[in-house]
């Protein structure tokens, strides 16, 4: 944890602001939820509303 420590106070930061840092560095996994049971990868589709 210390290095932890001196590591931030080296950048002039927070803890917080490096593991903020480092979640937001992380690749971005999206798992999707779907009420309608249709796939988020699913193309979308326009429907035509009568006038």
């Amino acid at each position: 944890m210390n290095k932890f420590r001196d590591y931030a106070v080296n950048q002039d930061k927070t803890l917080t602001q490096l593991i903020e840092d480092y979640i937001d560095s992380l690749p971005s996994t999206k798992i999707a939820h779907s009420d309608a049971g249709v796939p988020a990868t699913a193309p979308l589709s326009s429907t035509n509303i009568p006038d």
